[in-house]
């Protein structure tokens, strides 16, 4: 298993360089899903990129840990939550049909899509002059 973890570590890592060379592209899709049961939600921006025949979607999650924290809740008063970047293979309509695990890299790539997605790049380069670089 440790196997399959560390390849997919390096696919996150190839992803992440890809998509920082600019040789793979992204587009922000619709959040048809920003309440979900269970506690959840998706938060930000939603990314897809195709690569060959796979659809891939990377976004942030959004997890509410009132029930698990019940009694510490309680005592500080305030809701528990955790954020989580999930990427994963869609299917035609964009539901994720197999989630990488959680290693390392994916927050990096979220990170660096997000980045790109938004054109900060070119921002900087429109409103900075070669001085204030």
């Amino acid at each position: 298993m440790a196997n399959q973890e560390d390849q997919l570590v390096k696919l996150v890592a190839k992803l992440l360089e890809l998509t920082q060379e600019s040789k793979l592209s992204w587009k922000i899709v619709r959040n048809d899903y920003a309440k979900e049961p269970g506690g959840t939600k998706i938060i930000g921006g939603i990314f897809e990129s195709k690569y060959k025949e796979k659809v891939l979607r990377i976004f942030k999650r959004e997890y509410d840990n009132t029930e698990e924290n019940q009694l510490f809740n309680l005592y500080m008063a305030q809701p528990s939550y955790s954020i989580v970047v999930e990427l994963g293979f869609a299917d035609s309509e964009g539901n994720i049909i197999w989630q990488f695990p959680r290693v390392s890299g994916i927050v990096d790539l979220y990170k660096a899509v997000a980045f790109k997605v938004a054109g900060v790049e070119s921002f900087l380069k429109d409103i900075l002059t070669e001085e204030d670089i």
